[in-house]
């Protein structure tokens, strides 16, 4: 099984007893209702726990990790709590950035500073300037779960 595959079924694992897991059947609606109803302080306590649960099972000190950038008015889990702990190490941190008319995808490499990240005309952040990291040459790649 791949990284990837894992590191997914880790976090999805996270949720179970947290939330009703939905089918890729179920409508997204669902999903949204039920996000709508998470409060700040859930959201901040779930990211905390995700947050110790990653970095105790996994070790991501000098890795190169893709990691999606939260957008805070879809309620997603405040990744920048992963990216404040390994600021000052040599892990290396890139966020995926869309193409949407090419449909490609790239991922620029985070310096940590508040003017780099920008949101797109689809409201998702994403960094404006940075080098950009082949996917092939990533060690982990992080991606928000909605529903499986």
């Amino acid at each position: 099984m791949s990284r990837i595959r894992i590191i997914q079924k880790f976090i999805a694992l996270l949720f179970i007893g947290q939330f009703t897991v939905l089918s890729c059947t179920q409508p997204n609606k669902m999903d949204k209702n039920l996000r709508e109803k998470i409060t700040s302080e859930e959201i901040d306590e779930l990211s905390k726990k995700i947050h110790s649960h990653l970095t105790s099972n996994f070790d991501l000190y000098q890795k190169r990790i893709s990691i999606f950038l939260p957008i805070h008015e879809k309620k997603e889990i405040n990744n920048f709590l992963l990216l404040q702990e390994f600021e000052k190490t040599n892990t290396i941190f890139a966020a995926p950035v869309s193409d949407f008319k090419k449909n490609t995808l790239k991922h620029i490499t985070l310096d940590f500073t508040p003017d780099q990240i920008q949101k797109n005309k689809f409201n998702i952040p994403e960094p404006i300037y940075g080098n950009e990291i082949l996917s092939s040459d990533l060690d982990i790649v992080l991606i928000p779960l909605m529903t499986f």
